[in-house]
């Protein structure tokens, strides 16, 4: 599962980041993720991640750690659930476990640690995370929603485009609109 989510991230993901129809790809497959959720990193184990209205997450969650080699045992993964609560912004790791509190701010190159807990409505920051002070929120206009609309109509207007181009080389290579082609039906109705 992990190498087909890989190929995912690449091949289709990379594209529906910040967009609601990758926070519906990840609640399909399993995941807590409440649709206000900001998604601009991607998500792995998603059926132990839990993240609260209006967060924001900046950073890949891993749910997952390796192991320390031991002489009379090899290596395994433990897997762990991480929760992240409301109007929450993650710009930085989160190890396995961690529990991050309502309105607090996890910092660009901060790592919270496995099992770490980050109080509600704190800064963190740093590598180890550290408490650096008490998170200043903002009310600022949120206009996700109407971007991500603008990002659905204009995947459809490439898609229409990408059709209507087709087309326009079928005619000019055969010097006839393609009738029996599969598609054909489809790009007629198109434009």
């Amino acid at each position: 599962v992990d190498r087909a989510m890989a190929m995912f991230e690449w091949w289709v993901g990379r594209f529906l980041l910040d967009t609601i129809f990758l926070t519906l790809v990840y609640r399909f497959l399993g995941a807590h993720i409440h649709l206000t959720v900001r998604l601009q990193g991607f998500v792995r184990e998603f059926d132990l991640v839990t993240v609260e209205t209006e967060s924001e997450i900046k950073h890949t969650i891993r749910c997952r750690k390796f192991t320390a080699w031991e002489q009379d045992k090899d290596p395994f993964l433990q897997f762990r659930k991480i929760f992240v609560g409301k109007k929450t912004s993650i710009s930085g790791l989160l190890g396995p476990g961690a529990t991050v509190g309502d309105g607090s701010r996890v910092e660009h190159f901060a790592a919270v640690c496995e099992d770490g807990i980050v109080p509600a409505n704190t800064l963190v920051t740093g590598s180890p995370a550290f408490n650096a002070g008490p998170c200043k929120t903002t009310d600022e206009t949120d206009f996700s929603l109407l971007l991500e609309c603008f990002k659905a109509v204009w995947c459809f207007m490439e898609l229409y485009n990408f059709f209507a181009l087709i087309l326009v080389a079928q005619f000019f290579y055969y010097d006839m609109l393609p009738a029996s082609w599969h598609y054909s039906k489809l790009c007629y109705w198109f434009l």
